[in-house]
This record gives structure tokens, C-alpha cells and sequence, in this order.
């Protein structure tokens, strides 16, 4: 089993998402992540684009594909959650285009070990064939089976 299938549930993946800006998906993730667990919208909201200003959490230009992270002090397990846009965003100050993010919220004791995680979604993304089907899925359930039966072989 996957690191990505043990912390991401299935009703956590969103398609065919349409937003025009990381702005505004970083709106909708902090949203999303307030309804499900509770979390402040604004935490996450601000969370995000601190940790984005560090630096891009975009994975390659080719793959389309980017994991924006956050530490929150305030939870005590990893949340994620997968978005993939009905059109690609401008996503970093390159001008790279994203339309598949992995969101991933950790509390402070999972500091250490997200590149674990990230070292899974990168993977996935270097996939040239995984990413084509991925960007024409528009079914939360069978992307989420498509992903983890792929990356679990």
C-alpha cells in the first residue's frame, strides 16, 4: 500500500474544478478543508501561501503537477487532499501552469517525513503515461483507483 492511499481518503478527491487563479484555489482548498475537519479556512488560506512564497511547490513544467504543503500547528494527523482543474493555472512566478495538486496539511511532528510524500506524488508525476490519463479523468473515484493501483505496482 501507498503512503498516498493510507492519507488520502477517496472522498477527498475533487475533478473538474474550475478556478482561475492559485488565489482562488487556495481559497477553495481552505474551504474545503474547514468544512470536512474543521480547520479555520483562513489558517489554511494563509498556511498555503506562506509556505508557497518559500519557494514553488510545483513538481516539473512537463507533468503539470504541484504539491502545495503546510504545516498546522493545530492537528495532530496528515490531511490531504487531490484537486484536479478543469484548466491549468499559472501556478509559480516562472509562469508554470499546474491543473493536479496534492494538497497536504501536516502537524509539526510530520515536519521530517513529508518528503515521503512528496517523494510518491513526484513519482506519479514522471510518468508521462499516468499524467496524460490523469489529465482527461473526470471521475473523483476511478482517479483515485487509477492513481493507486498504478503507484502500487
Amino acid at each position: 500500500m501507498s503512503i498516498l492511499s493510507e492519507l488520502l481518503p477517496p472522498a477527498n478527491v475533487l475533478v473538474d474544478v474550475e478556478v482561475n487563479s492559485v488565489k482562488k484555489l487556495f481559497e477553495l482548498m481552505g474551504v474545503f478543508f474547514e468544512n470536512r475537519y474543521s480547520l479555520s479556512k483562513d489558517v489554511v488560506y494563509q498556511a498555503l501561501f506562506a509556505r508557497e512564497r518559500l519557494g514553488s511547490t510545483m513538481l516539473a513544467k512537463s507533468s503539470g503537477w504541484a504539491m502545495p504543503h503546510a504545516v498546522i500547528t493545530s492537528i495532530s494527523e496528515v490531511l490531504c487532499g487531490l484537486v484536479l482543474l478543469r484548466n491549468s493555472i499559472v501556478f509559480d512566478q516562472r509562469g508554470w501552469r499546474a491543473s493536479v495538486f496534492l494538497f497536504v496539511l501536516i502537524p509539526p511532528s510530520w515536519r521530517d517525513r513529508v518528503s515521503c510524500v512528496y517523494n510518491e506524488w513526484r513519482l506519479l508525476s514522471e510518468q508521462k503515461d499516468v499524467v496524460e490519463t490523469v489529465e482527461g479523468m473526470d471521475n473523483p473515484s476511478a482517479l483515485y483507483q487509477y492513481l493507486f493501483h498504478f503507484s502500487s505496482n
